[in-house]
């Protein structure tokens, strides 16, 4: 399972910031995504709520489903979702 991180703006919080989740996961020809919002606690990051999530129904192919998979990732790395969470320094 593939798990990214995103941080951005969000007026309508408090604090100002959105912090997201979003995990993928390929098992043979079925993909799977998660995804959420979250709060950072004590260096910690916890759930703020369930994941929603999308399962997509048996490809063809395992090399569709593989394709598929890392097209998804590509398109979340472009919006901004990183590997790991940004941490700030003080």
């Amino acid at each position: 399972m593939k798990t990214l991180f995103f941080t951005g703006r969000n007026p309508e919080n408090q604090n100002g910031l959105s912090w997201k989740v979003w995990k993928i996961q390929r098992t043979g020809r079925v993909v799977e995504t998660r995804w959420g919002p979250i709060k950072i606690i004590g260096r910690r990051i916890v759930l703020s709520r369930s994941l929603a999530s999308k399962r997509w129904p048996s490809f063809a192919t395992v090399t569709e489903a593989k394709s598929f998979y890392d097209r998804k990732v590509r398109e979340k790395l472009r919006k901004g979702y990183e590997i790991k969470p940004r941490r700030r320094r003080k």
